[in-house]
């Protein structure tokens, strides 16, 4: 979930829907009906004036992505 820049910071990765839904191998609808739903990872709202991208944190989905695992 976390990249190092050049000068050794280490900064959260970000994604946007489509590329959830490429990792996932699910429709970028999928990710925004889960959304929606409030079934999905959490996700963040970069928003001016209530309109604004959805970007979701690269661990929040890897920490989704466990909590949904079977077996």
């Amino acid at each position: 979930g976390l990249v190092e820049t050049g000068s050794g910071r280490q900064i959260p990765v970000f994604l946007t829907s489509v590329e959830v839904a490429d990792l996932l191998k699910v429709t970028a609808r999928t990710v925004e009906n889960w959304r929606l739903e409030g079934r999905g990872p959490r996700y963040i709202r970069l928003a001016r004036e209530g309109v604004g991208r959805v970007v979701y944190n690269l661990r929040d989905v890897e920490e989704w992505v466990a909590r949904h695992a079977v077996g």
